[in-house]
């Protein structure tokens, strides 16, 4: 059985980098001019709504999911940018830039 749900946004705003994290639930990043709409959000399932769980703190981000879906590596393609940690269910936002500097690639390790 497949489901499906259309999310409606205006055309300012970009969802992207979306994961399946499992249990039905998706994680997806929305970038916006608006600061108060741009963040991580997860959808329970697709009876439901997103949920804005982080702010984003810059607008064209890109984020890196973590493989069980609790949070992401936000990063912006400026090298003078921070890169931030997202902790979904926290639902708060580290810096990472006194570990990593301006780093702005990341893939995370597979288990070993």
């Amino acid at each position: 059985l497949e489901e499906a749900m259309a999310l409606t946004v205006p055309p300012y705003f970009n969802i992207h980098d979306v994961v399946h994290s499992g249990n039905g639930r998706f994680n997806f990043i929305l970038s916006s001019d608006s600061p108060q709409n741009r963040g991580l959000y997860v959808m329970a399932s697709s009876n439901e709504q997103p949920v804005k769980a982080v702010d984003a703190p810059y607008d064209n981000v890109t984020a890196v999911w973590s493989p069980d879906g609790s949070g992401a590596i936000i990063s912006h393609s400026r090298q003078s940018a921070a890169p931030f940690y997202g902790a979904v269910n926290e639902e708060r936002l580290y810096t990472l830039q006194p570990y990593l500097g301006n780093a702005h690639t990341f893939q995370w390790r597979p288990k070993q």
